[in-house]
């Protein structure tokens, strides 16, 4: 299992965002699980996309990323889920959204996506 963790703080201020990735291969070769953790949003969406870059290997045609461990999600977040679909299909791969909920759900719902299934 792979871990990387990215933190920040935006403005100057105390508000620190971070956004945890945690990559578990199938040793079956049956695909790779990407559980995010925290806040994926205009700070974390670009440092998500290196990360997924560099993660995945065309080897990799299942692609599951876990959400459940998100607590905020905005419209880069979005943006940055579709990009990690756009790359997985590159590869022929299939990407497989899991586990949103709460919040980060509703954005999802009010940008007109249902991430609640495949992407």
């Amino acid at each position: 299992m792979a871990s990387a963790t990215l933190s920040g703080s935006a403005g100057g201020t105390r508000d620190v965002r971070a956004l945890q990735l945690d990559v578990r291969r199938n040793g079956n070769g049956a695909g790779v699980v990407v559980q995010l953790f925290g806040e994926l949003d205009v700070v974390t969406a670009p440092w998500l996309l290196d990360r997924m870059r560099e993660t995945l290997s065309p080897a990799d045609r299942a692609v599951f990323l876990e959400l459940s461990g998100l607590t905020f999600l905005d419209v880069a977040g979005v943006r940055a889920v579709v990009e990690v679909d756009d790359l997985v299909k590159r590869a022929d791969g299939k990407l497989e959204v899991r586990g949103l909920a709460g919040g980060p759900l509703s954005t999802a719902r009010i940008l007109g996506l249902d991430m609640s299934r495949q992407v």
